[in-house]
């Protein structure tokens, strides 16, 4: 089943420094105009220097290629122009340069982080994330910065071996500067046809049989159960941190994601109410990847059914909130078994019911069961 438009990945070389004529290589359409050559250097912390008898537009080319030149490996330089922000980094020799400012670009706004389309002269479409600043406290700041470095590393070490079915692809790492001193990291990666929400409403998805969405689906429970495998706790799984292309949907957002511990990050639905969460302990790894395991069960009735397990909660009253998670976790078995009321798909209701039970199951055990379902 495909779903979604086609989508490109991000570059993979390692960048490599240009010839010394670089300058040349930077694409008129960046600095045609003698004011868009006069703010562009200048906004974005850098001062033109105008030797005599040279015109700005000129002495941009001739900075902007010697400060490109100064760039490392897998660094981008940020710069403003006529309202756009450009990143511009050398990939294979070749200057590449991404259209990623605007509000119409911004995807998606997290928590901690902030992840934007951005759109190479090609045409190829990639997606930047980059941590949060504005509205976050100095140490909430450090947080973000923290998140979006483990996400990387996180991937990159899931996919080391080869790409994983289910897992949102490894991201590369940036070093975006800005100005003569300011820098900070950026994830380009993938862009993705959209996220569980989108996957709801799209009609080639909400229209097939039960048992052709559960096959759709399937790399979910695998994903899962590869990243449990190695000792990893997701933390945040639900609808809007899942992907999908035309490749099929996959697991993503790790920045709250750890490695060998619990991840003290989740949902409020997405979790049985009665697991308590523990970061230490022998089990509470154990018991923090069973949640994930109730958490994509939540999430999988969400898009079977169209309905949404996230709890909104607005009291600080323990009994409150208890009995508002409790009353969520009764609404959800009786999501399941009208959902597998279908004869379809023999077998749906108890995995599900078994997933979200408070003994849990494991992701192994569960990617088991559902693949006996769609044999059966």
């Amino acid at each position: 089943m495909e779903i979604g438009p086609k989508t490109n990945g991000g570059p993979s070389e390692r960048p490599q420094p240009p010839a010394e004529s670089s300058s040349s290589s930077i694409p008129s359409s960046i600095t045609k105009t003698r004011s868009a050559a006069r703010r562009a250097l200048e906004r974005s912390g850098y001062h033109i220097q105008v030797k005599e008898g040279q015109d700005k537009k000129t002495a941009l080319r001739e900075q902007l290629g010697a400060r490109l030149r100064r760039l490392g490996p897998d660094e981008a330089l940020k710069v403003h122009l006529t309202g756009h922000k450009y990143l511009m980094m050398f990939s294979d020799g070749k200057l590449s340069y991404f259209n990623y400012g605007g509000k119409s670009r911004k995807m998606r706004k997290g928590g901690y982080g902030h992840v934007r389309k951005a759109e190479k002269a090609s045409g190829e479409s990639l997606a930047i994330k980059t941590p949060r600043k504005k509205g976050l406290s100095r140490e909430t700041q450090i947080y973000a910065k923290m998140d979006t470095e483990n996400e990387a590393a996180l991937l990159q070490k899931i996919h080391q071996d080869g790409p994983i079915r289910g897992i949102q692809k490894a991201p590369k790492k940036i070093t975006i500067h800005h100005g003569q001193k300011k820098k900070k990291i950026g994830l380009l990666g993938p862009l993705y046809a959209g996220n569980g929400k989108d996957l709801r409403s799209d009609s080639s998805f909400s229209t097939q049989p039960l048992k052709e969405k559960l096959r759709y689906l399937e790399p979910l429970f695998f994903g899962l159960n590869d990243i449990h495998g190695k000792n990893i706790h997701h933390g945040d799984i639900r609808p809007s941190n899942t992907l999908y292309d035309e490749q099929g949907p996959v697991i993503g957002d790790f920045g709250g994601a750890r490695e060998g511990r619990t991840a003290f990050s989740y949902t409020q639905g997405y979790r049985h109410p009665e697991r308590l969460l523990s970061t230490s302990g022998q089990n509470a790894l154990i018991e923090g990847q069973k949640n994930d395991v109730y958490a994509l069960a939540a999430t999988i009735v969400d898009l079977l059914d169209g309905e949404s397990s996230e709890v909104h909660i607005e009291t600080t009253q323990p009994n409150e909130i208890r009995d508002q998670l409790t009353a969520a976790h009764e609404k959800l078995q009786e999501r399941i078994e009208q959902l597998s009321s279908n004869p379809e798909a023999p077998g749906l209701k108890q995995l599900l019911l078994d997933m979200t039970s408070l003994k849990g199951m494991t992701a192994a055990e569960a990617h088991e069961r559902l693949t006996k379902i769609l044999d059966g």
